[in-house]
């Protein structure tokens, strides 16, 4: 849903942007949170569990490559999540500057702080994947390889 807001507001953009930066920023957008959706939709579900009848070993595995599969994703936020949404934030911020000459402090005072938020975006994410790691290594054990 909130992808297809995203969608919606840079359609929007390019349809009634009054500078090319803005309407190239709006269509990036809406291919930036396509993107997204698709990451999403594509690797954030979970796999099929195994049957209930599975050894216990085959069931810790599939639990230990699902948590392992989420916490990969919340390390790499910043490749599938934030590089995507760069373009349009970067052409909004420009076309933004570009126009507002009296204003130009303030937008990269919001460009300043756009920035911080994404990095916060991009070091939360590595810290709560290095958390869900810790705690599966805790809690889930690798089998013992055979040989």
């Amino acid at each position: 849903l909130a992808a297809a807001v995203v969608v919606a507001a840079g359609i929007r953009l390019a349809w009634i942007g009054k500078s090319t930066l803005v309407q190239v920023g709006g269509v990036a957008m809406a291919l930036g949170a396509l993107v997204v959706a698709f990451v999403i939709a594509r690797r954030g579900g979970s796999g099929p569990a195994p049957p209930p009848t599975a050894p216990t070993s085959e069931v810790v595995e599939h639990e230990r490559a699902e948590l392992e599969r989420q916490a990969e994703l919340l390390q790499r936020v910043w490749l599938w999540y934030v590089a995507p949404l760069l373009p349009a934030i970067v052409a909004i911020y420009v076309d933004a500057f570009r126009r507002a000459p009296d204003g130009r402090g303030t937008v990269v005072a919001l460009a300043a702080g756009t920035v911080a938020f994404l990095a916060g975006v991009v070091v939360f994410n590595r810290r709560a994947a290095r958390a869900l790691r810790q705690r599966t290594d805790a809690v889930l054990p690798r089998a013992p390889r055979p040989g």
